[in-house]
């Protein structure tokens, strides 16, 4: 899990900043670096870096830090959002916090009062 302390910094300075992680030079050069480590131990089971940043979005949405909302659902302005568990000092911040899974509080269970 500690290859992906630096990643998941970088994914949350993206949202933050309302950047596209995906396409966010930082993490596209964070997310080579892992794959080429990757590569170098394992050179037939290994993953693209765009494939590393995926997994890093998911990991961090499923952990509530993240959010993803569509353009409706956010009035013109969708995409990834810091989650609720994401506070808004710093992604340092937000890495060391830690929720269970089963803790996690869907936007749309909020939004729909249940």
């Amino acid at each position: 899990m500690t290859k992906y302390v630096e990643m998941d910094k970088r994914i949350l300075e993206a949202v933050a900043k309302r950047s596209n992680p995906n396409s966010d030079p930082r993490c596209v050069e964070e997310g080579k670096r892992i794959a080429d480590e990757e590569r170098a131990k394992d050179r037939y089971n290994c993953r693209p870096g765009y494939r590393v940043i995926d997994c890093r979005l998911q990991a961090l949405r499923k952990a509530a830090k993240i959010v993803h909302y569509t353009k409706a659902e956010k009035n013109g302005e969708g995409g990834w959002h810091l989650g609720p568990n994401a506070p808004h000092e710093g992604a340092d911040a937000a890495l060391s916090r830690t929720l269970p899974l089963d803790a996690v509080v869907r936007p749309t269970e909020v939004e729909n009062g249940h």
